[in-house]
């Protein structure tokens, strides 16, 4: 008797997954989502309606239990090694973690707690959930060429705002020095 044999019902349900998870449809679907998620945690401000925490509450439930079928489905079809050789799924599978324990930590954010919360900031958890936004670069690789292009030409802009913030620096000490004293018109009256 083979110890490694799976039955051939989980075999199939494994390779339905497979091409789920590594279909276009089911990539754009998520890239939908989670700009969705982006929106909907753009919305949140200070002192908002109570049916908006509810709603935003209700939100952060749903685009969490899809984005934790989705790491479960990728984990099932794909398999635990080919599920770790992509970085982006390590990356979702912290991102999902984390929200998970968002949503376990935080009582403040129940919709109906007793506790009056003074400031509606975002918690360090909902925060990371913001980085999802990240997994768009995958997909769109001229998004991912200019970020590239950006990030190997900061240290050239570094050096240009510190060559600006030494000539202001140098023309505010001549200016403070040209205009020290009082200044009088040509019939010596203070102006």
């Amino acid at each position: 008797m083979c110890t490694n044999c799976k039955p051939l019902w989980c075999v199939k349900l494994s390779n339905k997954s497979e091409k789920l998870v590594n279909s276009n449809l089911f990539n754009r679907l998520i890239l939908i989502i989670i700009v969705l998620n982006t929106i909907v945690l753009a919305t949140e401000y200070y002192d908002q309606p109570d049916w908006m925490i509810k709603m935003s509450y209700d939100a952060n439930v749903v685009f969490t239990a899809i984005f934790t079928l989705e790491m479960l489905l990728k984990l099932f079809g794909l398999g635990l090694k080919q599920y770790v050789k992509d970085s982006f799924n390590i990356f979702d599978s912290i991102v999902v973690i984390l929200s998970l324990i968002d949503l376990m930590v935080d009582p403040e954010q129940v919709p109906g707690n007793t506790k009056v919360k003074d400031s509606s900031g975002v918690s360090v958890f909902r925060a990371f959930r913001l980085l999802r936004i990240f997994k768009i670069l995958k997909s769109w690789s001229s998004l991912r060429v200019l970020l590239i292009t950006v990030l190997q030409s900061l240290p050239a802009i570094s050096n240009i705002f510190f060559l600006t913030f030494l000539f202001i620096f140098i023309f505010s000490l001549l200016a403070k020095q040209l205009y020290n004293y009082d200044l009088y018109d040509s019939s010596h009256q203070f102006s």
